[in-house]
C-alpha cells in the first residue's frame, strides 16, 4: 500500500493485471448502469477509462461522459488506449480528487448516473466521496457504487465498510456488486 492508501500500483505489469480485471467486469457493470443515448454520466476514478469509454459509447453522440482519475500517469495511459482504440475525445478525462470533484461551472447536479467501481476501498473518507457524488447527480439522477465489501475485510476494516455502505444507503445510492444477494 501506497502511503496515500492505493494498494495498487501504477507500473505497467500492475496496469496490465487491471486492464484484463476491467475488461472482463465491463459487461457487467454496462448492464447494471443501464446507459441511455443522451445520458450525462461521471465515472469518479475511471483508472485507465475502459469502462468509462464503454460507457460513452452507451451515452452516444448525444450524451457526454466525465472521468475522474487522481493519478496523472493514469490518465496519460488513459489517453494512449483512446488513441489505440480510434476513440481519443470519446470522454473528457480530468485529473482531481474524488474528495473534490474537478466538476466546471453548472455540473454540479447535473448528471444521469454518477460511477464509481473500486474506489471507495482507496479513500480515507468514503462517506464524503459518497456524498460528493449525490451533489453531482441530477435530481432523479442515480448513483451507482460498485464495489467490492470484501477488500474492506482484507484490512481487518469490515465494520468501516458496512458503515459507509449503511449511510450510502441512508443517501439513498444505489448499491451494486458485492452487497447483492447478502
Amino acid at each position: 500500500m501506497t502511503d496515500d492508501g492505493y494498494i495498487h500500483g501504477t507500473g505497467a505489469p500492475e496496469q496490465a493485471r487491471l486492464g484484463l480485471m476491467n475488461r472482463i467486469l465491463n459487461e457487467g457493470s454496462l448492464r447494471e448502469l443501464a446507459v441511455r443515448p443522451g445520458d450525462r454520466v461521471l465515472d469518479v476514478g475511471c483508472g485507465l477509462a475502459e469502462l468509462t469509454r464503454a460507457i460513452a459509447s452507451a451515452a452516444g453522440l448525444s450524451g457526454r461522459v466525465v472521468g475522474v482519475e487522481r493519478s496523472r500517469e493514469q490518465i496519460e495511459a488513459a489517453l494512449a488506449l483512446a488513441r489505440e482504440a480510434g476513440e481519443e475525445g470519446l470522454v473528457d478525462l480530468r485529473e482531481g480528487d474524488a474528495l473534490r470533484l474537478p466538476l466546471a461551472e453548472g455540473e454540479p447536479g447535473s448528471f444521469d448516473v454518477v460511477h464509481a467501481r473500486f474506489l471507495l476501498e482507496h479513500v480515507r473518507d468514503p462517506l464524503a466521496v459518497v456524498r460528493g457524488m449525490v451533489l453531482a447527480a441530477r435530481p432523479g439522477g442515480r448513483i451507482v457504487l460498485d464495489a467490492a465489501l470484501d477488500a474492506f475485510e482484507a484490512w481487518g476494516r469490515r465494520e468501516d465498510a458496512a458503515m459507509w455502505f449503511a449511510m450510502a444507503c441512508a443517501e439513498g445510492v444505489r448499491l451494486t456488486g458485492a452487497l447483492e444477494g447478502r
